[in-house]
């Protein structure tokens, strides 16, 4: 999966999240940051929920990756539970 993939796959409510297409969010250069912010909000809040909670479950067992700038971005979110998580 690339990250368009990863982008489209977020944004889909029902299928499952997949953990391992969000590994296409760490290191995550400035021009997918901002593809990133383009359709985060169009994101479901439920699935944004999901998705960074399960990065954090991701960055705990793995040190290789790095999702410090998804996580800046969501400190934004308008939703307190992803803004939390991203904490």
């Amino acid at each position: 999966m690339k990250f368009n993939q990863t982008l489209e796959h977020l944004l889909q409510e029902d299928p499952p999240l997949k953990p391992s297409a969000l590994y296409h969010l760490s290191k995550i250069e400035t021009d997918e940051l901002e593809q990133l912010t383009e359709i985060w909000s169009a994101i479901p809040v439920e699935r944004r929920r999901e998705s960074v909670k399960a990065l954090v479950e991701i960055a705990e067992t793995n040190f290789e990756v790095d999702f410090e700038a998804t996580f800046r971005w969501g400190l934004r979110d308008s939703d307190s539970e992803v803004r939390a998580a991203c904490v």
